[in-house]
């Protein structure tokens, strides 16, 4: 739970679009999930990423927890201290959501997701 809410303090805002959403991600050099992660040359976990995504589903359309992983490709390695963009579609199934998220660096394709997220916990 912790990474989650590290992810989500990393986003910048979260505009809602009719599809699903836009934000930025830009992970802080002193972020505990970069401990051990490459010392010296500090690379953001891919598990960093798709708790982001998650993150900004829930805070522009109310989505629900991750339930699992349709499809997940890295294209090139996200940095500490670089802005990247996600962009996001979702699209609501009887079980929750299917979201699908592109994250871009400097408007090169960094990364593709599609996740399965569940329905928001009303209580």
């Amino acid at each position: 739970m912790e990474l989650a809410r590290e992810a989500a303090a990393a986003l910048g805002p979260v505009e809602a679009t009719p599809e699903g959403f836009l934000t930025t991600l830009k992970v802080p050099a002193e972020a505990t999930v970069l401990a051990g992660h490459f010392p010296g040359q500090p690379v953001v976990p891919a598990v960093y990423l798709i708790e982001a995504a998650c993150a900004a589903a829930l805070k522009a359309k109310g989505a629900g927890p991750l339930k699992g992983i349709r499809q997940a490709k890295f294209l090139r390695q996200v940095l500490p201290e670089v802005e990247v963009e996600l962009r996001g579609s979702l699209e609501g199934t009887a079980e929750g959501w299917v979201l699908d998220v592109e994250i871009s660096l400097k408007g090169e394709r960094a990364a593709f997701l599609c996740l399965e997220l569940g329905s928001r916990d009303p209580g």
